[in-house]
């Protein structure tokens, strides 16, 4: 999903709500599996639903899962030198399936955390704090539960908690706010070290494929593919969507980052 975003944006110079979804029911693949809310919406896309809708399929009151938290690295990554671009991208991205305020945070909290480390200068002197302080002046929906995870995520970062204690602290489950804090502390706690960021926070347990997946946006956004293991990426698929072409629709986002200057 997170590469039909990019191919999305590539497409529309931007973000289009509905020809996101519409590139997600073209990307469907059953053997790969999408959640029953991205079934529902996009089956009540296809049948002529309105995309500000569709979201509303699976649960009345929107989704309050980390799908939409998830996928968001594209769009930090067209829309890193503006802050209040980027929070609107964001938006419209994630409500098309992830209505809930609570999604629309977890959304907007990884997708400014994944645009901080690509701003990010010096790979070896992180400064968790100012990164910290950054994702604190953010403007999130009323009510969520954000700005209280980011003061949690500099508390444990000041301990030497185990994984029991992070996990009671931060979560590690399919709502966004059990899963996007998480992916964040390990993120701060472990880079620059791509691998030890991702191990840490697929050993989380819980939903761990979500949580290392935003927790390797994150690292990715910081060292760029050299930091990545040679063996992960020798392992990657590499047919006609896989490694070679992944990095052909990265480049093509960096290209519009570039000309949006």
């Amino acid at each position: 999903m997170m590469l039909g975003v990019a191919e999305s944006i590539i497409e529309e110079v931007g973000i289009e709500p509905r020809h996101v979804l519409e590139r997600f029911a073209l990307n469907y693949e059953p053997a790969r599996g999408y959640g029953k809310g991205m079934k529902l919406a996009i089956d009540a896309l296809m049948r002529g639903k309105h995309w500000r809708v569709v979201a509303f399929s699976a649960w009345p009151e929107g989704s309050k899962g980390n799908g939409a938290a998830a996928r968001i690295g594209p769009v930090s990554c067209l829309h890193h030198s503006s802050t209040k671009e980027l929070s609107r991208a964001i938006t419209a991205a994630t409500v098309i399936t992830h209505a809930h305020p609570d999604a629309i945070a977890g959304a907007l909290l990884q997708g400014h955390a994944v645009s901080a480390a690509i701003r990010c200068k010096d790979l070896d002197s992180l400064d968790r704090e100012l990164f910290l302080a950054e994702l604190r002046s953010v403007s999130y929906p009323s009510g969520t539960w954000a700005h209280s995870a980011i003061d949690e995520i500099g508390r444990m970062l000041c301990l030497e908690p185990s994984r029991l204690e992070v996990v009671e602290a931060l979560g590690h489950g399919y709502l966004a706010q059990y899963a996007v804090p998480a992916a964040i502390y390990c993120f701060l706690r472990n880079a620059p070290d791509f691998r030890k960021v991702v191990v840490e926070a697929a050993s989380l347990g819980g939903d761990t494929d979500t949580i290392a997946a935003m927790a390797g946006a994150l690292a990715g956004a910081l060292v760029g593919s050299h930091g990545i293991p040679s063996l992960w990426k020798d392992n990657l698929e590499h047919g006609s969507r896989g490694y070679e072409y992944m990095l052909h629709v990265a480049d093509g986002i960096a290209r519009l980052a570039s000309d949006s200057k």
